[in-house]
């Protein structure tokens, strides 16, 4: 005859039935400690100890690793020209924090000579989803020796993760906006960077109206399709992350946007053609057709015009560059270049658009 189940633990399963488990072997912990406080000669007590022990001894063998970790970032963060080095780097963060998690992390920026803005976007937005889902791992870490990189990451507001004030420092010509994240598509702040930028550029009226509507556009993309599954994602902030800064010698103008979402490629990737395995077009090549503002996943004529009218401020300039990973996919436009498209053979996660332009 088949043994009823006790009661606590009737019309449970899978996760719910583990985690009830665990909660009764920390209650059965307590009160054993508060037996033991009361009654420090019983043998009662530590026989109920060794049995709890040997009870739940296979749920302790799936707890994660509570060893401190020891993470070391490479000399040269950059995703744009340094792209495997510092994607592994990110990586193995990841894994010691999101996946692993450990006690607590050492993040070591000592021997960091040199960071690109995108690369220190794709650091914050990984620190910020590690705050949200691993609150109890400790994130500790040094200050770079580099002044010029401790600077950047003081002026965008990297350090303020770990409780570190601004520090003063020269970043030489360029004036750094603070990183903006945000889960809505907000005007005011497309305002805000097209301002910072007109100091340094002569935009005409119509060229700010185009390129705040490019700005505006990019947010409304991660907001209607970058979190499609939003409730089965796991380990994923619905967010948005922005830098921009200007450079009062040579006028340039930048800006990198950053989502942690599905990327481009799954995102219009709509057509049966585009499903089937082994000839479905790679994707590079998909976000390629998506520059050219007619392969569209809403088919929707007033949408995907965002990153075609960031191009065309390329073309349109002295010089200037526009980048963007997601995926596999690697595409980069300029006017000496034209369009390069290049398959990565790590998947990049989400979407990183990186523009640049001297007027």
């Amino acid at each position: 005859m088949r043994k009823r189940e006790p009661l606590w633990i009737r019309g449970l399963s899978g996760k719910a039935r583990k985690h009830k488990k665990k909660l009764r072997h920390a209650y059965s912990i307590k009160r054993h400690l508060a037996a033991r406080r009361r009654h420090p000669n019983s043998q009662q007590v530590d026989f109920l100890h060794v049995k709890q022990y040997r009870v739940n001894k296979k749920l302790r063998k799936n707890t994660p690793d509570q060893q401190p970790a020891h993470h070391r970032f490479p000399k040269v963060l950059d995703l744009v020209n340094n792209f495997e080095e510092t994607f592994s780097s990110y990586k193995r963060l990841k894994d010691n924090i999101l996946y692993n998690p450990s006690r607590q992390v050492f993040l070591d920026h000592s021997e960091v000579e040199r960071i690109s803005p995108d690369a220190a976007l794709v650091l914050i937005a990984e620190m910020t989803r590690a705050h949200e889902y691993v609150p109890r791992c400790t994130k500790r870490g040094n200050l770079p020796k580099n002044n010029e990189v401790l600077g950047l990451l003081s002026t965008v507001g990297y350090l303020g993760h770990f409780g570190v004030r601004s520090i003063s420092s020269d970043l030489g010509t360029r004036e750094y906006l603070k990183y903006v994240t945000s889960w809505k598509t907000k005007s005011n702040i497309a305002d805000e960077v097209v301002d910072h930028f007109s100091s340094a550029c002569n935009f005409t009226v119509d060229s700010q109206k185009a390129l705040k509507v490019a700005i505006v556009e990019c947010m409304g993309n991660v907001k209607r399709h970058a979190y499609p599954d939003k409730k089965n994602s796991r380990k994923l902030i619905d967010q948005w992350w922005l830098i921009a800064y200007r450079d009062r010698t040579t006028h340039e103008v930048y800006f990198c946007f950053y989502d942690q979402g599905s990327g481009i490629p799954d995102t219009i990737r709509t057509r049966p053609q585009d499903r089937i395995p082994f000839i479905q077009p790679s994707d590079s090549h998909l976000i390629s057709k998506g520059m050219e503002g007619h392969y569209s996943s809403t088919r929707d004529e007033a949408r995907g015009s965002g990153l075609p009218t960031l191009r065309e401020f390329v073309e349109t300039a002295v010089a200037g560059n526009l980048l963007i990973l997601s995926g596999h996919g690697k595409y980069s436009y300029n006017k000496k270049d034209g369009p390069v498209s290049l398959e990565l053979k790590k998947k990049f996660t989400g979407t990183l658009v990186v523009w640049s332009m001297v007027n």
